[in-house]
């Protein structure tokens, strides 16, 4: 409302009234200007009852008489409209003062009423746009705000940075962007949780991206139990938007992580997570992943490319260049490790005899130089193996 009556809110004003009423209704701004009314043909004048209440901040009584002496008046009654006591316009009912006098006080009430329902609403959002501005400069920004600034600025906008939170991340497929559907389904379902769940923060960060934070209770003497929380805001999350959004969409949670920087920390896993569960997806019914599922890999791709992290990929490279197999050998592999390198399941999963596992093990070995039954070599394949499936 910004401390001003608009025609919007004042017709819903006089809306209302006519509804319970059988007279005419005026509803004035701070400026004595008619903004709504049972008759159009004053909308746009200027109500001069409306300006004697202003000027004394007071119902004023306008009778027969009076209307007679005062140009362009006619009798009613016209009382103030305060807002957290602030004037800001003026309410009227045409008629004779005997006969309106007692719906006055009730139609003041309702159109107040109306007007402080509006202002608390516009408060509300101006709240989640701060802390919506908040979020974003902490996972987008190149902040050079210090930690008392910080601080500072998250006690305005009301977000505790003492809480642990994890970062979700909505996404809409790129391929499939439509500037009118799908920005107005991410603006949808981000004020659908604002009002719905005051718990979560969301907001807008791509045209395709929205994020959400949700708070995550720690527990330090039983590391499982925050992972379970964590997965259960996953589910929470995932039920919420999916009873909202009617586009498909993909989702993922990040890593838990209490302060400001952890907010960034967060966000960048569950960026990770989304991109690394899209790839290793079997199937396009997953379309929700969580960092704690893969949490090697998400961890393995921050890894600067030197040396050392391309002798990671160099026996897999061989792998791949000096067997006329390569790609079948390379499979083999993946299902070795899926099936927790156990002979018995993993040649079941793969359909085919022991003794044809045992001899494509040994080809790996003998292309990459790499032992598995040796704890080194184990988890150097594997590792090779998380960064290509990057």
């Amino acid at each position: 409302m910004n401390g001003r009556i608009d025609s919007r809110l004042a017709a819903q004003i006089v809306e209302q009234a006519t509804k319970v009423l059988p007279f005419d209704v005026n509803v004035m701004d701070a400026k004595g200007s008619v903004v709504a009314s049972t008759d159009p043909s004053r909308v746009g004048s200027f109500h001069r009852g409306a300006q004697m209440v202003l000027g004394s901040a007071s119902e004023v009584e306008i009778d027969h008489d009076a209307a007679a002496r005062i140009p362009n008046t006619r009798p009613g009654v016209n009382l103030p409209l305060f807002v957290r006591e602030r004037l800001v316009g003026v309410i009227g009912l045409t008629g004779a003062p005997a006969d309106v006098r007692q719906f006055g006080k009730l139609l003041q009430s309702m159109a107040q009423l109306i007007l402080e329902r509006d202002e608390l609403t516009l408060e509300l959002q101006r709240e989640e746009h701060h802390k919506e501005e908040f979020v974003r400069q902490a996972i987008l920004g190149s902040s050079h705000l210090s930690s008392v600034e910080v601080a500072a600025w998250a006690a305005r906008v009301g977000i505790d940075l003492e809480l642990t939170r994890s970062a979700l991340i909505c996404q809409f497929d790129p391929g499939q962007f439509k500037p009118d559907t799908t920005l107005a389904e991410l603006d949808r379902i981000r004020d659908s949780i604002s009002r719905e769940c005051p718990h979560l923060i969301a907001t807008r960060v791509s045209m395709t991206d929205l994020a959400i934070f949700g708070s995550v209770v720690e527990d330090p003497s039983s590391p499982g139990r925050t992972e379970e929380n964590a997965r259960r805001l996953l589910a929470d999350v995932r039920i919420k938007i999916g009873g909202v959004c009617k586009t498909s969409f993909r989702l993922a949670l990040g890593i838990a992580l209490p302060a400001y920087e952890g907010l960034r920390q967060s966000w960048t896993s569950a960026v990770e997570t989304l991109r690394i569960g899209m790839a290793r997806a079997r199937s396009p019914d997953e379309y929700y992943f969580s960092y704690y599922d893969h949490r090697l890999a998400v961890l393995l791709c921050g890894l600067t490319e030197t040396w050392r992290t391309a002798e990671f990929s160099r026996p897999l490279e061989l792998l791949l260049t000096t067997e006329r197999d390569g790609p079948l050998l390379l499979h083999t592999l993946k299902v070795w490790f899926e099936q927790g390198a156990q002979p018995k399941l993993t040649a079941e999963a793969l359909g085919i005899h022991r003794n044809t596992l045992d001899y494509r093990l040994k080809k790996i070995k003998e292309a990459t130089g790499l032992d598995l039954s040796r704890v080194d070599d184990f988890v150097m394949v594997y590792i090779a193996l998380q960064r290509m499936g990057e």
